[in-house]
């Protein structure tokens, strides 16, 4: 869907990209303790076992943040490609009748996929 298009690069940039860690991170609210940003290097520099077991535990209990794959803003769909579609009775996807030149629904799919 359109709105769905619009919104996902922010996800994107929250979840793996520059708004995961640092300021931007901040800014936009996105932090959590710091447990969450650990990786398998990270565990491995524990010496202490017991350490090491109760910090794999808080993670296998409140989760991990992926790892960070982008550093800047990720970038936007241009708008013609963000048409809006619906979806019909019977669930088949179709482009809004008053954008799609008078095309049938199948005529609209070919014209998708190609």
């Amino acid at each position: 869907s359109k709105i769905c298009s619009q919104s996902l690069p922010d996800w994107i940039d929250l979840i793996f990209g520059y708004k995961q860690k640092g300021s931007e991170a901040r800014k936009a609210y996105n932090v959590f303790y710091h447990l969450t940003y650990y990786t398998p290097q990270d565990l491995e520099k524990i010496e202490d076992d017991d350490l090491r077991m109760e910090t794999e535990l808080h993670i296998a209990d409140f989760g991990h943040c992926p790892m960070q794959l982008f550093f800047r803003p990720h970038a936007k769909k241009k708008e013609e490609e963000t048409k809006d579609y619906d979806a019909n009775a019977d669930g088949e996807r179709h482009h809004d009748a008053t954008t799609s030149n008078n095309r049938t629904h199948k005529e609209e799919e070919l014209a998708l996929m190609g």
